[in-house]
Parts: C-alpha cells; structure tokens; sequence
C-alpha cells in the first residue's frame, strides 16, 4: 500500500515538474475583425470598446483618418484600421462597427466587430509594418505604437 502511495508521488512530482517548465500563458489580446482582415490588439493597449460613433471630418486629413469622434465622452482622433494596417480604403459614414479606445492618448480605431479578448500566441513574426506577429488563422498582431505613429504622421494636414 506504501509503495503506492509513493509511486503516486513521484508521478504527481514529475507532473508539476513538467508543467512548471512550460511558457507562461500569452498576454491578453482584442481580437477584431475588418473588412479583409483580423487583427489583434494588445489588451493592454486598450482602455474601452464601444458602438461606432458619428465622425466629423477634417477637411485636409488624407484616409485612413476619418476624423474627430466622440468616444467615452471624449474628443478623440478617429481612425480607420484597416485603412492604417493593410492601406484599405477608408470606411463609409455609417457602416456600423466598435471604436476601440487607445489607452496612450485620445486616439480610437474603427474596426468592423470587437470580437474576443483571448490569449492568441503568435508564432510567426512579421519584418514590417504594423504588425509584429500573425497567428496560423492569419490574425495579425499590431503593434500599438506603430498605430499612433501612424495616425500621427497621416493626421497632420
């Protein structure tokens, strides 16, 4: 009876071994959908999803910038992520979709659908652009940095 009890020991201790040695679970990520893609943004990146709002636009600013919106009852850049990600055309006024509100500055990107906060891993790593990874279902993971920097040098008239 002993001898089993201590081989169910040693079975549960190399088990817990094993499992210690494995990667901690990937970060957090929104998953969002767009016209010709799926995309994925860190969740830490991301202060709030909301219904697409109204836009006004700004006479000067080239596409993929689609103007100033309310989001959170606050004045924010808004942006067309597949416009900025993939150089899409820009989306049309009144197209429904989620405003997805970056956390660094008032800045939102509109996607089509907000879909699911998940743990994607992403094993491919891209060279360029705005992506740093794609995922095997070719989502792409986008670096929020590089969105901003991109808002910025296309938001300026």
């Amino acid at each position: 009876m002993i001898d089993d009890f201590d081989a169910i020991l040693d079975q549960r201790a190399r088990e817990l071994a094993v499992a210690s040695d494995t990667a901690p679970p990937p970060p957090p990520v929104l998953v969002c959908t767009g016209r010709d893609g799926r995309w994925a943004l860190p969740l830490a990146a991301v202060s709030r999803v909301e219904e697409l709002p109204d836009w006004t636009p700004v006479p000067g600013w080239p596409p993929p910038i689609l103007g100033l919106a309310l989001v959170a009852r606050r004045r924010v850049l808004l942006a067309d992520l597949d416009g900025l990600a993939a150089g899409k055309a820009p989306r049309d006024a009144g197209r429904p979709g989620h405003a997805v509100l970056l956390r660094a500055v008032p800045a939102a990107v509109a996607v089509d659908r907000a879909e699911a906060v998940i743990g994607l891993g992403f094993p491919a790593a891209l060279g360029d652009g705005m992506g740093v990874a794609a995922a095997a279902d070719g989502t792409v993971l986008l670096d929020p940095d590089r969105l901003l920097e991109a808002m910025a040098r296309r938001g300026a008239p």
